[in-house]
C-alpha cells in the first residue's frame, strides 16, 4: 500500500465514522417522533387506562430505555394518592400500598418529591444522596443510578407523576431524555386528563338517570297510592255504603 492509499483509506474511515455519528441521532429522532405519534394515537381510543398505561409504556421503550417505570395518581377529591401502574426490575416484589393520603405520601417519598416541586427532575444517584442526607426525601426499596421524574399536568391541574429509573450504571438519563419524556408525559396527561373528564361526565350522568329512575318510582308509588285512596273514596261515599252507615 503506498502512501496516497494510505490516505485513501484513512479519509474513508473517518468519513464512516462521520456518517454513523449523524446516522445515530437520526435514528434516535425517528424512534421518538414514532414513539410520540404512537401514543398521541391512545387519544383516539377508548382503551381502559391499564391498557394505556401499558401501551405508553411500550411506546416509550422503544425510544430511550425505560425498562422501570412507575405512575401515581392523584385524586383531589378524596385526597389520595395511588399507584396503578409499576413495572420495576430491582423491586418487582414490592408490595404497593393502596390508597395512600397524599399528605404522608407527598412528604415522605422521592415521587411525593415531584408532587410537592410540580417541577421535572433528573438526578444521578450521587445527587439523590444528597438529597436523602439533607432529609428532603427518603427512599422506598432499591436506591437507583438515574432517576428521572415528571409531574403529568392537564389544563393547570396536575393528575400524578411519571417516573423512569436505572439500576444500571451505564444506563444513565441525559437532558434530552428528560425533554422527550416531558412531550410524552404532556401526551399521556391529556389523554388521563380527558378520561379521567369522561369518567366524571359518565357517573354524573349515572347519577341523574338513577335520581330520574328514583322519581319516576316515586311517581308511580304515589300514583298507585292515589288511585287506591281514589277507590276507597268512592267506595266510603257509594249509595250502598251510605245506605249501610244509616243503617248502623
Amino acid at each position: 500500500m503506498n502512501d496516497s492509499q494510505a490516505n485513501v483509506f484513512t479519509f474513508n474511515v473517518k468519513a464512516d465514522s462521520t456518517q454513523d455519528a449523524l446516522a445515530e441521532p437520526q435514528s434516535q429522532m425517528t424512534q421518538r417522533l414514532s414513539a410520540l405519534y404512537e401514543i398521541s394515537e391512545l387519544g383516539k381510543t377508548a382503551l381502559p387506562l391499564s391498557q394505556v398505561f401499558f401501551a405508553f409504556h411500550q411506546a416509550i421503550k422503544k425510544a430511550l430505555y425505560a425498562d422501570n417505570m412507575l405512575l401515581a395518581l392523584y385524586n383531589a377529591e378524596r385526597s389520595h394518592i395511588h399507584i396503578p401502574y409499576f413495572v420495576d426490575q430491582a423491586d418487582e416484589n414490592v408490595e404497593l400500598p393502596g390508597l395512600t393520603p397524599a399528605r404522608e405520601f407527598i412528604e415522605s417519598t422521592l415521587v411525593g418529591y415531584i408532587f410537592r416541586r410540580k417541577q421535572a427532575f433528573l438526578a444521578d444517584s450521587e445527587k439523590l444522596q444528597r438529597l436523602k442526607e439533607s432529609g428532603a426525601i427518603t427512599f422506598r426499596g432499591t436506591q437507583s443510578e438515574s432517576w428521572l421524574g415528571l409531574p403529568l399536568v392537564f389544563q393547570d391541574e396536575l393528575l400524578g407523576v411519571l417516573v423512569l429509573q436505572s439500576y444500571d450504571p451505564t444506563k444513565l438519563y441525559k437532558n434530552e431524555d428528560l425533554e422527550f419524556l416531558t412531550h410524552a408525559g404532556n401526551q399521556l396527561a391529556a389523554v388521563l386528563g380527558y378520561q379521567l373528564a369522561q369518567t366524571s361526565h359518565n357517573s354524573y350522568v349515572e347519577q341523574l338517570e338513577d335520581l330520574i329512575d328514583w322519581q319516576i318510582d316515586e311517581i308511580k308509588h304515589i300514583s298507585k297510592k292515589a288511585l287506591k285512596l281514589e277507590a276507597f273514596q268512592k267506595a266510603e261515599t257509594s249509595p250502598r255504603a251510605m245506605k249501610q252507615k244509616v243503617t248502623h
